[in-house]
């Protein structure tokens, strides 16, 4: 479970350590962990530097550090994504609908059975989250 906490549901939840490492990792990066008892603890993230690439920037298209054009995935289909925390679905959806899909979103599990049985040939993923 990557969100689970013994805390009480009001205060708060978060990625377990274990999945952030792992996360990390597959970046090849690295963590630092310092701790002090009666001080509490930091966290450092290291990431290698890579090319910038703007996210919100209507052209896709990136030039590589020699100059030539980069190769960026271009898809095509229909994604139904489900997703509960609105900054999390407003970046997929932006991000999935650049790379060339149509993108519908939902907030939860219940609204996308109803819009699949509505559209039940209409989506070729479902992407949803784990909770």
């Amino acid at each position: 479970e990557p969100f689970f906490t013994t805390k009480p549901e009001d205060k708060g939840s978060g990625l377990s350590l274990s999945s952030v490492l792992g996360i990390v990792a597959a970046h090849n990066g690295a963590m630092i962990v310092r701790s002090e008892p009666g001080k509490g603890t930091s966290f450092e993230l290291f990431f290698p530097v890579m090319e910038e690439y703007d996210l919100l920037n209507e052209n896709t298209d990136t030039q590589s550090t020699d100059g030539s054009a980069g190769a960026q995935h271009k898809g095509e289909g229909h994604i139904l994504l489900v997703e509960d925390e609105e900054r999390v679905r407003t970046m997929l959806s932006k991000m999935l609908g650049r790379m060339g899909y149509e993108v519908y979103s939902c907030t939860n599990g219940g609204e996308a059975i109803d819009h699949l049985r509505e559209n039940p040939d209409r989506y070729s993923l479902i992407l949803s989250d784990y909770t």
